[in-house]
């Protein structure tokens, strides 16, 4: 538990020590933010201290959800967001660093796979570049990782205390970033697995899991009812329509058309900014008419987005986010522009083009895949090891990873949506490094004999 301690304290420096460095390289708070997003942020954390509601630009906030901004809050009424939120965050990261120990241990009852677990975490790439930005990122990964140990610790012993706490920061996730809406209803059908294979105890099981479902429900039920109230959309939020439309449907014409994304976009920005109805439309019109196109666009090309959907799906998985690095330190050469570029079928022959011209950006981008690869490679091999033991908690955490990369996947599929993954990526990974650690310390003994 000291080398822990320790660990944690030195996680918190580096946490601490990127944005600093990257303020002293360019002094600008424009260096934490990434694009509108982090304004809005700010923004709807500002409406809430000094107004009370949660509203941008005076109408009712409908894309975003209040999770992230009352994070921001301490920063807004001190008077220092970003440092005070960057504080925050790197307190969450570490916290994140302990809890994934922890869920190492209940998982393989194993301190030194628990500590390499978080040993892996502690340096992971993209945990240590976003408690410098002020996104929703730290946050929401903090937050799954608490709800992952909470249901862990009901599947291993048996605590409804430990399943009813778990509904807490799995609602508080949703309510940071809406893309885990929907994992309420995989996770009833997890629990109905779960009754059948023990159906000797289904009266207490189901009446248990029952009463857990509701609470997520009526809790996230009570957003839906405050958007319909005021602005008639009776949904979570908007995120499904104007994704569907502003960023979906460009990338299926964009690949139709052979032409650039952002002039697709541009276009249809400019289509429906123009079109006559739009002033005297509601918002539910609005986001009706997004989803009908956006729809009728895909069903017609249903190729042509799935092509999309997994070229997203491979950025989230193999981008090594140099270019998220290269953007907090402001740095513009060419690897700023290259290195996050979509992945095609000439991106690795371009990649040895450009090493030359960038090899300083070249060795970080062989640095951050390689830590990336080597999260995969010991994934791998954990999971194809005969003393890897799957019980229900492993096979939830990875119905969870891979809910949460097919839908963050598509043309906005980016390294940064790999992040909530990466925890539970070093915990499996470290079951194997444990094992070579375990396999070569008893070969040096019996070599020393």
């Amino acid at each position: 538990m000291h080398a822990l301690k320790i660990l944690i304290l030195v996680a918190f420096i580096i946490r601490l020590a990127l944005p600093i460095a990257s303020f002293l390289v360019s002094p600008s708070y424009e260096n934490f933010y990434i694009h509108m997003d982090s304004d809005q942020y700010i923004q709807l954390a500002k409406q809430i201290v000094n107004n009370g509601d949660f509203s941008f630009q005076t109408e009712p906030e409908l894309f975003r959800t209040p999770g992230y901004p009352v994070l921001i809050i301490p920063g807004v009424l001190i008077g220092y967001v970003e440092w005070i939120t960057i504080i925050l965050q790197a307190f969450l990261s570490c916290a994140t660093i302990f809890l994934i120990y922890k869920i190492s241990l209940q998982l393989f009852k194993n301190s030194s796979a628990a500590f390499a677990a978080a040993l892996l975490y502690a340096i992971e790439p993209l945990s240590v570049l976003y408690c410098s930005r002020i996104m929703s990122e730290t946050l929401f990964s903090f937050l799954v990782c608490l709800f992952i140990y909470l249901i862990i610790r009901y599947f291993k012993d048996g605590s409804k205390l430990h399943l009813y706490l778990a509904s807490l920061p799995f609602i508080a996730a949703i309510y940071t970033r809406p893309v885990l809406y929907y994992f309420q209803y995989v996770l009833a059908a997890v629990f109905l697995f779960w009754i059948i294979i023990n159906w000797q105890d289904r009266k207490k099981h189901l009446l248990i899991f029952c009463s857990f479902i509701i609470i997520i429900f009526l809790l996230t039920s009570v957003w839906i009812v405050r958007n319909g109230i005021m602005t008639g959309y009776w949904k979570f939020s908007s995120t499904v329509d104007i994704t569907l439309y502003f960023y979906k449907t460009p990338a299926v014409l964009a690949a139709k058309q052979h032409r650039s994304l952002n002039e697709v976009q541009d276009e249809l920005v400019k289509h429906y900014l123009s079109l006559p109805p739009l002033k005297t439309w509601t918002v539910v019109q609005k986001y009706q008419y997004m989803r009908n196109e956006g729809l009728k666009v895909i069903m017609n090309n249903p190729f042509l987005y799935l092509k999309t959907h997994v070229k997203g799906f491979f950025r989230i998985l193999f981008d090594p986010s140099i270019k998220d690095y290269m953007n907090l330190f402001q740095f513009k050469g060419l690897g700023s522009g290259y290195f996050g570029a979509p992945l095609d079928m000439h991106y690795f022959s371009n990649i040895m083009s450009h090493a030359r011209k960038e090899p300083a950006s070249f060795l970080w981008f062989l640095i951050l895949g390689m830590l990336l690869i080597t999260h995969y490679l010991f994934t791998i091999i954990s999971i194809s090891s005969r003393k890897f033991q799957w019980d229900l908690s492993i096979v939830l955490i990875f119905i969870l990873l891979a809910y949460l990369i097919f839908l963050s996947a598509g043309e906005l599929g980016i390294a940064r949506y790999r992040h909530p993954v990466m925890p539970f990526l070093s915990i499996i990974a470290a079951f194997s490094i444990q094992r070579f650690m375990h396999y070569f310390s008893r070969r040096k003994n019996l070599t020393n004999e």
